[in-house]
């Protein structure tokens, strides 16, 4: 698997900035049509749809009226669709059956740039999905997320590495700091992965207060997208985007 940069919409990802994602958790058209005009306002590089927090989104022709609301509110923003398991801080329980059916139906309108789903699931979710994805020209981000510690090292490179193998574009990591040495845990994993040959495009965060230095120095530690806070937050530690840019933007001038 090459690291080739990935074309996203207007935005390169892995083309040396991490793309600064801003989340939307809107329940409603209504909300979704708010945090539009967030994103209008501050322009992250992506917006990531996190449908699980969408009203009826189990509804294949739900998902496409907040799709199309989002596509045509965006301005161009690429967009992110992730509609996470319950057992990975979802917001609502859905059946793999169901996801496979509203993914595949927000994938054919052609209107997303990257899908996620969760480097857990059954197989049965994670091949129809990588095909769809595949045919589409869309890139799949396949995520792991622990909301109580972090892993050992040598651990969080295994499950990149495992992500990678089950045909991620990208693999992700996102992990809950117990101490600062966590924090740098995490980092140190993300290079070590990183530095692999035949390494793919990675995300890697350290969630909460303690883990914010791996969001504003994503790039430091190679991480291609890094989360922040819209008008609401889909995970612990996110700050505004205005309040990224010019820590990520010193941070990256010093880079080699």
């Amino acid at each position: 698997m090459t690291k080739a940069p990935i074309q996203i919409g207007n935005k390169v990802l892995g083309g040396g900035s991490p793309l600064i994602t801003m989340p939307f958790v809107g329940k409603t058209i209504e909300a979704l049509a708010e945090e539009c005009r967030t994103a209008l306002e501050h322009q992250p590089d992506l917006v990531e749809w996190r449908a699980d927090y969408f009203e009826g989104i189990e509804d294949p022709a739900r998902a496409l009226e907040g799709l199309t609301t989002l596509a045509d509110g965006l301005g161009g923003i690429p967009l992110l669709f992730t509609l996470r398991s319950a057992l990975e801080g979802g917001a609502q329980v859905l059946t793999d059956e169901t996801r496979l059916t509203v993914i595949k139906a927000v994938v054919d309108a052609g209107r997303v740039s990257l899908v996620d789903i969760e480097a857990a699931s059954p197989q049965t979710l994670i091949e129809p999905v990588r095909e769809l994805t595949r045919n589409a020209g869309v890139a799949l981000i396949l995520s792991s997320h622990d909301f109580k510690a972090t892993p050992e090292v040598d651990d969080m490179v295994a499950r990149l590495v495992k992500a990678q193998s089950l045909g991620a574009d990208v693999v992700k990591l996102a992990v809950m700091p117990q101490s600062r040495e966590d924090v740098l845990n995490l980092m140190l994993a993300s290079v070590r992965y990183n530095d692999l040959p035949d390494a793919t495009h990675a995300v890697t965060i350290s969630m909460s207060g303690d883990g914010l230095i791996t969001r504003l120095a994503a790039g430091f530690s190679h991480s291609v997208i890094t989360f922040c806070a819209g008008k609401g937050v889909s995970a612990p530690g996110q700050v505004p985007a205005d309040d990224m840019r010019g820590p990520m933007m010193l941070l990256a001038q010093h880079l080699r």
